[in-house]
């Protein structure tokens, strides 16, 4: 019993730990003030936005098929300094549909906007009824969704999953955008 208080202080203590260093900006609509005030000597006059944060994640979970799928997680948050990026506000996102049996959907999606108004952060959420489908072609559907009032100096955040049956294709990440 002497040998268990240490093991069990320890790992209390890196539970803790974990808690105390985790980032604070996966909390999706976390936004304070001074996350409109960016300073960096990257920025140049042709820079019209700049991503905060853009994380992803892969996990399998079990399906009602009797296996499993693949679940993509997408949480980002983008700063608007022009209007040239008021583009980067519409995300677009395909979705293969090829199989009866098998296909891929999008859930949980949550996407607002946030401004400063007279001293206070005002959010703007996205309506789910706003998510638009077209089909691209026989086999893939698009997703389309515009995030609301957008303008310059906003800064936008949306988070999404996507579940895949398609455990054997892994869908690529892109790190960089134009």
């Amino acid at each position: 019993m002497k040998k268990m208080k240490p093991l069990c202080f320890m790992l209390l203590f890196f539970i803790h730990s974990g808690l105390l260093f985790a980032q604070p900006y996966n909390l999706f609509g976390k936004i304070e003030k001074k996350d409109f005030d960016i300073n960096s000597s990257l920025i140049d006059s042709t820079t019209g936005c700049i991503a905060l944060f853009n994380i992803g994640s892969c996990s399998f979970e079990g399906n009602d098929k009797g296996w499993f799928s693949i679940v993509y997680t997408k949480h980002t948050r983008i700063k608007i300094l022009k209007k040239s990026a008021y583009s980067v506000a519409t995300i677009k996102e395909f979705l293969y549909n090829g199989d009866i049996i098998q296909g891929e959907s999008i859930q949980n999606i949550k996407a607002s906007t946030f401004n400063i108004d007279n001293n206070v952060i005002v959010e703007t959420k996205m309506n789910n009824k706003d998510v638009l489908t077209s089909n691209f072609d026989r086999n893939y559907i698009e997703k389309i969704f515009t995030l609301p009032s957008v303008k310059v100096g906003s800064i936008i955040e949306y988070t999404y999953s996507i579940h895949s049956d398609y455990i054997d294709f892994l869908r690529p990440w892109k790190f960089e955008n134009e």
